[in-house]
């Protein structure tokens, strides 16, 4: 498959202009977290089913592949406001997130994500230790 210079640095601008993290919008790919990341990188190429699987979410494949535009360039889709069910330490919280880049919110959530996985580690443990008193 034929893809121009610069192909991988227009996937992520694609991703970056529909507002998804690496995460989410290679799961659209069906594709990991590590392999949006390698395509992002130019270190591996995405096969058709990828390339048709993110089109289906918005992204212009034939712009990622050629450099050219065939859809018109939207921005990415303003995130709700926050709701009246959300505490005032919530509203504070996706405030600050709206003001950070692509870039900052994938680390925001890759730092979530590792408390997650701290939190059932430690609840592993402590169930473990229960089980033996």
């Amino acid at each position: 498959m034929f893809f121009a210079d610069g192909w991988h640095a227009r996937l992520r601008e694609e991703r970056e202009r529909l507002g998804h993290s690496q995460p989410i919008f290679g799961g659209f790919g069906g594709v990991k977290k590590q392999t949006q990341i390698a395509y992002e990188q130019g270190k591996s190429s995405p096969d058709i089913e990828y390339l048709q699987a993110i089109e289906k979410v918005g992204a212009d494949v034939f712009y990622v592949l050629t450099g050219a535009r065939m859809q018109p360039q939207t921005p990415a889709p303003a995130p709700p406001p926050p709701t009246e069910e959300y505490s005032q330490q919530e509203k504070v919280i996706v405030a600050k997130l709206r003001m950070l880049d692509p870039e900052e919110r994938d680390e925001i959530e890759e730092l979530v994500e590792k408390v997650e996985q701290a939190k059932t580690a430690r609840d592993k443990v402590v169930r473990r230790f229960r089980k033996a008193s």
